[in-house]
Parts: structure tokens; C-alpha cells; sequence
């Protein structure tokens, strides 16, 4: 069985096993399909979510189960970035409950810090005057 990748899906054994093991980014949500969760595959979608497994550790029991949505797409960082910043739209700049800022700064690009000038000790300062 192939599942369609616009559709939510029960977070079941059966359906995480008909997940291609490819690229892509995938979003967990309640009943209610209200997302709780989104993550990167980094290139095994299948082994990602069945890691999760049917009741996620990361997110707090539900008694409706959880859904998932995937996209198989080989630029995992942007799709993920793209789903974040949409979710945070939604709910004023707020992660899904799942998600911590480590996994946004994991996504964001690395920009060297700002090199400090050497301090001139006050000292040196008099005995250079």
C-alpha cells in the first residue's frame, strides 16, 4: 500500500511500514490534526517516524492516537524551515509542543560571531600615555 503524501495518516505499525525510506520532512498531530511535532527525516523517513513509533516519547499521551503528513523532497532543511515558519505564523511565533529551539538552530544557517577587539587593561592605558 502507498500512502498519499497529501493526506493525514494514523500513526500506526502498518502505515509507518508503508513509508518509502527516502528524504523528506514529516509533521505529527493530534486528533484533531492540530500539529504537535515536525521533524526531518535526514534521508530515512521510514526508520525516522518508526523510531517514534505509534505514541511519541516526545509529545504527551493523547487518547485520540496521532497523524502524520510527509513530503519526500531532497532539500530536508528548507521543506523543514518552510513548515516551521508556517506553524509559527499560526501561533505567534511559538514551536510545535514537540519541537525545542535546538531543532530550529539546527536548521538555521551559521553565521560566525563577531570577533571582540582585545580589552586595554587600565593599567596599560596609563603607561602608554
Amino acid at each position: 500500500m502507498e500512502l498519499d503524501p497529501t493526506r493525514w495518516h494514523r500513526l500506526t505499525p502498518g502505515n509507518i511500514a508503508a513509508l518509502p525510506n527516502k528524504d523528506g520532512v514529516f509533521e505529527v498531530a493530534n486528533l484533531v490534526r492540530n500539529v504537535q511535532y515536525v521533524a526531518r527525516a535526514c534521508g530515512r523517513l521510514r526508520d525516522t517516524v518508526a523510531a517514534m513509533g505509534p505514541m511519541p516519547r516526545n509529545l504527551p499521551p493523547n487518547v485520540g492516537g496521532y497523524f502524520f503528513r510527509f513530503e519526500l523532497t531532497t532539500a530536508e532543511g528548507e521543506a523543514f524551515r518552510r513548515r516551521l515558519e508556517s506553524y509559527r505564523k499560526r501561533h505567534d511565533g511559538s514551536l510545535p509542543p514537540g519541537n525545542s529551539t535546538a531543532d530550529v538552530a539546527a536548521t538555521e544557517p551559521v553565521v560566525a560571531a563577531p570577533v571582540p577587539l582585545p580589552a586595554t587593561r587600565p593599567a596599560e592605558a596609563q603607561q602608554a600615555a
